[in-house]
């Protein structure tokens, strides 16, 4: 495979307000039988640079999401394609878009909505495919007129066949991409000029995510603390999974500490505390609820006969929880926060692992859990450690909003960390 070269880019300077948007770097392009002949196949090392480089930088990083209306492809949503390349983990997105279509403007939630509540002013455009979604999004963005530069090499594409039967190679498709968008749409760059200028730019304090869950109100664990001034010696997670205090015991070891179960009145405090915190920060509002507040939710679910309380520790601080309830031989997560320092620490998936480790020892079928469907981040959260989302939807009796049902098999149970 040849290398292209674009028209020789413009070697600007990157806008203090830039934003990285990683358009659909998925699984399912990986699937040559399907796709065909591809170039570059530097693309993805590249990306990967790119993301490290504004996560090193402290610039916001949206990660676009391809769900296809084609229950054929790799990209659909029921399919392991669907999800994001294990490079994208090392960092941790501002924003996660779902789209079903070519431009990233036009996807769930909005972006160009929240580039311009954030303030962005300039956008590095990389991803899958050249010609397709990214030459769209970098299209779209221009006309919004945001200052773009297309990332050509932090890309790539797939051979196509015209209307007359004659086939143009992935390089070709990508020379035109960059003709077509230079100086008309955005300004060519290769992936080593760009970095280099993120190296140069002033560091920013990222901007809140703000597509958390609803229920579950953190999305992150991409496995680093996003708190100021942490590291990630510091962002060590204990595990204390609770029952009544009278049936205290040791049952095992997740992670780095032991797990134990209670649900005494301090715990119960940090639970309300944090479930306080993660739904203000996830409904934009200036202050949280003041804990008493939250307080009798988290005890009306602890009510129920054989629930418990899973607790997540950070250092000496409460950093998330689960409220189980039992139904059967189905367990259902009723309440899973995290406080939104800790989002992207990974307490969330050590929380889901906590819980199917409880649910296996109990002899559980499976465990479930209701979510809202625009909250596309909690999404990723559910599909990463390996949460199938149903048909069965439902509107919440107070927000007038749509919950899905996400459930996870037993008999599917394993180590995320060995997939």
């Amino acid at each position: 495979m040849t290398r292209t070269h674009p028209p020789t880019p413009t070697a600007t300077s990157l806008p203090h307000t830039a934003a990285l948007i990683v358009v659909d770097a998925q699984r399912g392009f990986d699937e040559a039988t399907y796709w065909g002949p591809r170039n570059n196949p530097d693309a993805d090392a590249n990306i990967a640079a790119l993301t490290t480089a504004f996560a090193a930088a402290r610039q916001p990083i949206v990660y676009v999401q391809h769900a296809s209306t084609d229950p054929h492809s790799p990209l659909h949503r029921d399919h392991p394609g669907h999800a994001f390349k294990d490079y994208l983990e090392k960092a941790n997105p501002s924003l996660i878009v779902t789209k079903s279509v070519n431009s990233s403007f036009h996807g769930t939630p909005d972006l160009h909505a929240w580039l311009q509540r954030e303030r962005v002013t300039g956008l590095v455009v990389c991803g899958i495919t050249t010609n397709h979604c990214c030459e769209t999004t970098a299209r779209v963005a221009g006309n919004l007129g945001y200052d773009t530069i297309f990332a050509f090499d932090a890309t790539h594409t797939f051979d196509r066949t015209g209307p007359e039967g004659h086939t143009l190679t992935a390089d070709a498709l990508t020379q035109a991409t960059c003709t077509n968008l230079h100086g008309e749409f955005a300004t060519v760059m290769t992936t080593t000029a760009i970095v280099a200028s993120a190296a140069r730019s002033p560091s920013r304090t990222p901007p809140t995510p703000r597509s958390a869950p609803v229920r579950d109100a953190e999305a992150g664990g991409a496995g680093r603390w996003a708190g100021p001034g942490r590291t990630s010696a510091q962002a060590e997670i204990v595990l204390r999974s609770v029952r009544a205090p009278e049936t205290i015991i040791v049952v095992g070891n997740i992670g780095d500490g032991a797990v134990a179960r209670d649900k005494d009145s301090i715990s119960q405090w940090e639970a309300a505390r944090i479930w306080a915190a993660s739904t203000a920060q996830r409904d934009g509002k200036p202050e949280p609820a003041p804990v008493e507040s939250a307080l009798p939710i988290i005890e009306r679910g602890l009510r129920a006969p054989g629930s418990t309380l899973h607790l997540a520790s950070v250092g000496a601080r409460a950093a998330g929880f689960a409220v189980v309830v039992p139904r059967d031989d189905v367990l259902e997560i009723l309440y899973l926060g995290v406080d939104p320092p800790a989002w992207g620490a990974g307490v969330a998936g050590r929380l889901l692992s906590d819980v199917t480790d409880y649910a296996v020892e109990t002899g559980r079928a499976e465990v479930d859990l209701w979510v809202y469907d625009d909250n596309t981040r909690a999404v990723h959260v559910y599909r990463r450690h390996g949460w199938l989302d149903t048909d069965e939807v439902r509107v919440h009796a107070t927000s007038g909003r749509t919950e899905r049902r996400f459930v996870k098999h037993m008999a599917e149970v394993h180590d995320p960390e060995d997939s």
